[in-house]
């Protein structure tokens, strides 16, 4: 079997303050980080019933889809 494994890349960060957008390219490395390592864990999200709060928020993340490429599953 197998499945695509698509790479994503954060290249904008958006930010909305005041009824105006800016775009941020600054430190794009520490988005998307959240704020406990234990908050990223699937079961402890559906647990919860809420998202991951991160260190850095935005309004909007804007990304590119890098190559995919095929993962052969081990059978």
């Amino acid at each position: 079997m197998q499945h695509e494994v698509h790479r994503h890349q954060v290249v904008t960060a958006v930010h909305h303050q005041g009824g105006s957008y800016r775009l941020d390219t600054a430190s794009l490395d520490s988005c998307l980080i959240p704020k406990r390592a234990s908050a990223a864990d699937p079961d402890e999200i559906r647990r919860q019933g809420r998202g991951v709060a991160y260190a850095r928020t935005a309004f909007a993340y804007v990304f590119t889809a890098g190559k995919a490429r095929t993962n052969k599953a081990r059978q």
